[in-house]
C-alpha cells in the first residue's frame, strides 16, 4: 500500500483487520498511525510516534505527536494482530520485538517486549488462527515462535538466515526463504520441523519474498 500525506510518500502500509486503523512507515524511525474513518472524511485524525530515540519535535500543523522511546534502533517491520485490531507488533534493529496497544483514539502504549534475537529483527508475522502467537525472523539466522501473552518462546529454529517468512492461510505451515542457500523451506508451524524445500527460481540481488497459499 502507498499513501501520500502532507507531501510525504508513506510506504509499508498495513491496515488492521477491520480496516479502521492504518500503520505506515515513512522512514526507518517513525510509524504513522491513521484513523481511516477520519481519513476518508478528509479530516486526518493522525498521531505519529517514534519508537526509536526521540527529541522534542513539537507539533506539525494538525498532526498530534506522541513520544514513545522503547525501541533504540530503526523499525524494520510492523504487523497488526488478526484477533485484536488494537494490537500492533513492531520489529527493530535493536534486536527486539515490541507489542503495542493502540486505542481507537490513537493513544499508544508498549505492553510487551520480546527480546531474544542477538541481531536485528527483520520480520514479524502474527498467527492467523491462534491469538497471541507471533513469528519473528532475525539477521542472527534464527526464527522464533512466541507466546506473546506469556512472553515465552514456543520453539526456536537456528541456522536459518531468512529474508522472508509467511504463514499459510490456516497457519498450519509457514514458508521461509534463505538468503544463503537461495532456497524456500516449508515448516510445520506447530513443531518448527522442516518438511520440504526447493531452490528459488529467481536470480538477482533483491531479497526473495514468499507467500504461502495452501
Amino acid at each position: 500500500m502507498m499513501l501520500y500525506f502532507q507531501e510525504m510518500m508513506l510506504t509499508w502500509g498495513f491496515l488492521s483487520f477491520w480496516g479502521h486503523l492504518l500503520a505506515c512507515l515513512p522512514s526507518s524511525y517513525y510509524v504513522f498511525l491513521f484513523s481511516t474513518q477520519c481519513y476518508f472524511r478528509r479530516a486526518f485524525h493522525c498521531f505519529f510516534f517514534q519508537v526509536g530515540t526521540l527529541e522534542d519535535f513539537g507539533k506539525h500543523g494538525r498532526v498530534g505527536l506522541a513520544r514513545l522511546q522503547d525501541h533504540t534502533g530503526a523499525v524494520t517491520d510492523i504487523k497488526w494482530n488478526w484477533f485484536n485490531d488494537n494490537v500492533l507488533a513492531s520489529g527493530s534493529a535493536d534486536c527486539s520485538v515490541k507489542i503495542w496497544h493502540v486505542t481507537d483514539q490513537l493513544k499508544t502504549q508498549c505492553v510487551r517486549t520480546l527480546a531474544r534475537h542477538s541481531r536485528r529483527v527483520d520480520q514479524v508475522e502474527w498467527h492467523t488462527t491462534v491469538d497471541n502467537v507471533l513469528l519473528s525472523a532475525g539477521s542472527d539466522s534464527k526464527i522464533f515462535l512466541w507466546d506473546v501473552e506469556a512472553n515465552s518462546i514456543i520453539y526456536e529454529i537456528s541456522d536459518f538466515s531468512s529474508s522472508c517468512i509467511a504463514f499459510s492461510p490456516n497457519s498450519s505451515l509457514f514458508a521461509a526463504t534463505s538468503r544463503q542457500s537461495h532456497r524456500v523451506c516449508i515448516f510445520d508451524a506447530r513443531t518448527g520441523n522442516a518438511m520440504k524445500s526447493a531452490m528459488l527460481p529467481h536470480d538477482g540481488g533483491m531479497p526473495p519474498k514468499v507467500s504461502l497459499l495452501l
